[in-house]
């Protein structure tokens, strides 16, 4: 009697330990990870990219080293950025000064306003920017 409650407690907590250990491989915080991904612009939240002939390669988001790296059509920026879970932080934006003029802003220019950008997604290979209600997309890319 002493042996089979003994093979008893051994077979719930042998069970008790491979669900747990399924379960938190499937965490959301070790599956959303943007380290060392690149990413393509679709649109932002208020229109849809256009090719530039003479940007052919077209606008993206880059994450290394808890830094990103990206464009609005004319300058460069970068910054770094913290995640936790499927929150993201950007910290302060640096950018370059080029000059491009309103014409060609208005044609190519694409403002993805990362100060307000508080949550993130990535689903079907692609990732999506949202406010911090986690309902009005700020910015929809495609992975590279």
């Amino acid at each position: 009697m002493k042996n089979l409650k003994l093979l008893f407690t051994f077979l719930i907590l042998t069970s008790t330990l491979i669900s747990c250990k399924c379960f938190k491989g499937k965490s959301s915080e070790t599956m959303i990870n943007l380290e060392n991904t690149s990413w393509q612009l679709i649109k932002t939240k208020d229109r849809n990219y256009v090719v530039n002939e003479e940007k052919p390669d077209g606008i993206s988001i880059s994450f290394a080293d808890a830094n990103f790296s990206s464009s609005d059509g004319c300058n460069a920026l970068g910054g770094e950025y913290k995640t936790e879970g499927n929150t993201i932080e950007f910290g302060p934006t640096r950018a370059t000064m080029r000059y491009c003029d309103e014409e060609y802003m208005r044609k190519f220019g694409y403002y993805v306003p990362f100060h307000s950008v508080e949550k993130f997604e990535i689903k079907n290979n692609k990732l999506y920017l949202y406010e911090s209600d986690g309902k009005t997309l700020l910015a929809e890319y495609s992975k590279k």
